[in-house]
């Protein structure tokens, strides 16, 4: 450290007094080294399923030329200091592999939609030959379809809501129900029963024609 003297004088007196000048600061920047975080949301969407992730740089400096690639598209993106940067990408897959690589390092991890599904419960009126389809849709989102199918043969389609109740007017006899949940024309959940309706024995047949007559 240099050192500097005050002279003071007077005609009674001198004086010497030391004063210290500053030290020379030296600044010395420490550099973190993390790694890049991301996290990803696959939305299922039309015409084409979406894929949103977003990247974390949490280190004190700006980390540029990150590349990152779903299913082999690849995109590059800069992320400012301990800041976010979105980046999308347009598929028609349901998974796929998500990579991103830079100077901190590289990471790849498997993504896939989260694919709605049924849960359904079918309750039968034996007197008059009706079933009733109660379907809940888990995981909904818009533009989900139902289809249904009795011996194979497509009955009705529609556009469902989280909660879904179809009736089916059928006749005596065995029966093999399907109902499709599809979207963009894809089937993505089924479910299967055997509906089985016993004839009217001829008394139960000859009460209700004779209700129905006086009842006209």
């Amino acid at each position: 450290m240099q050192k500097s003297y005050e002279i003071n004088s007077r005609e009674e007196y001198l004086s010497i007094k030391q004063i210290a000048l500053p030290k020379d600061i030296e600044t010395q920047t420490t550099l973190s080294n993390n790694k890049i975080s991301a996290n990803c949301n696959f939305i299922l969407d039309n015409p084409k399923n979406l894929v949103i992730c977003s990247l974390r740089n949490p280190n004190n400096y700006e980390v540029n030329n990150v590349n990152v690639c779903f299913d082999g598209e690849c995109k590059s993106i800069d992320i400012k200091v301990g800041s976010f940067e979105s980046v999308s990408f347009e598929t028609n897959k349901l998974n796929g592999i998500f990579s991103y690589s830079s100077s901190q390092g590289d990471s790849q991890f498997e993504i896939s939609a989260l694919i709605p599904y049924m849960n359904t419960n079918i309750t039968k009126d034996n007197e008059t030959f009706t079933i009733s389809i109660n379907t809940e849709i888990e995981n909904f989102i818009s533009n989900l379809k139902i289809d249904y199918y009795v011996d194979k043969q497509f009955i009705y389609s529609s556009y469902v809501e989280p909660q879904n109740n179809k009736i089916l007017q059928l006749n005596p006899g065995t029966y093999d129900l399907r109902v499709d949940l599809t979207f963009k024309n894809d089937t993505i959940d089924s479910y299967s029963s055997q509906i089985f309706f016993k004839d009217r024995t001829i008394w139960k047949k000859f009460q209700i024609w004779f209700l129905e007559l006086i009842t006209f």
